[in-house]
């Protein structure tokens, strides 16, 4: 071949070179194509469309992340659901109850423990220097609870209690908390009045399932069967008052 046309052919495949960072208004990024113009090439549109897809699927996936989040927040809320009633509370207060027996402390320590053990009381404190004991039930029914304590709730601006132990307990097992039961503290210090015994009785009511814990307030029953039983055992006359 001549070595003029050569040269031309040489020439013609001569390509100027591609400036970076430039690109002419109107035309879509990395393309010399206007925007308006579809692009022919297959890779760029598999590109846009795997952009949309990362895009479509991490917003799915934030909407199912945040929907298992609700319901595992439910459930850990649903174990400890509430199962006494909205209503106006009443602040606990312990009980105390005085008495005295026409008989010596000596005595009546001794007839204490039997009395406490017909009224389903256990010992947990015994000091027979001092004439202190303390007793206690851990395991006192809704029916026994309803007998001995004023329930917790009442209705707003009122004394009426809201409900019982017995619904309360019904409630809770519905709703999956446990069945109610009540826990008594009975203190007794025994002290010598001339040639009797004076008594104080000091107790605290606890009330609970198991999610749930309230502190109540004595009726004033246990106390006055305690006086009567220990007057019976002493083989004395009941209270007339």
């Amino acid at each position: 071949m001549p070595v003029t046309q050569r040269l031309q052919r040489s020439h013609l495949r001569v390509r100027m070179p591609r400036e970076r960072g430039l690109r002419q208004p109107g035309t879509v990024r990395g393309s010399r194509m206007p925007s308006g113009v579809p692009l022919k090439c297959g890779v760029r549109r598999q590109g846009a469309r795997h952009l949309y897809l990362n895009d479509e699927t991490r917003r799915r996936s934030s909407v199912r992340l945040r929907l298992l989040l609700a319901v595992a927040l439910a459930v850990l809320l649903g174990g400890c659901v509430a199962t006494m009633p909205q209503g106006q509370a009443i602040p606990a207060a312990p009980t105390d109850y005085e008495f005295d027996i026409e008989s010596p402390r000596a005595h009546v320590f001794e007839a204490l423990l039997s009395v406490a053990q017909s009224l389903n009381l256990s010992v947990d404190v015994l000091e027979k220097e001092s004439g202190f004991i303390q007793f206690r039930n851990s395991a006192l029914a809704p029916s026994q609870l309803d007998q001995f304590c004023k329930y917790p709730v009442v209705k707003p601006g009122t004394t009426v209690p809201w409900d019982t132990f017995q619904g309360w307990n019904q409630r809770s097992l519905k709703q999956g908390g446990g069945s109610v039961s009540g826990n008594v503290a009975l203190n007794v210090l025994l002290s010598e009045s001339g040639t009797g015994t004076h008594a104080k009785l000091h107790s605290t009511w606890v009330a609970s399932n198991r999610n749930e814990t309230s502190h109540i307030t004595s009726k004033g029953v246990l106390e006055r069967d305690f006086e009567n039983s220990l007057r019976n055992k002493l083989n004395l006359p009941p209270k007339t008052s």
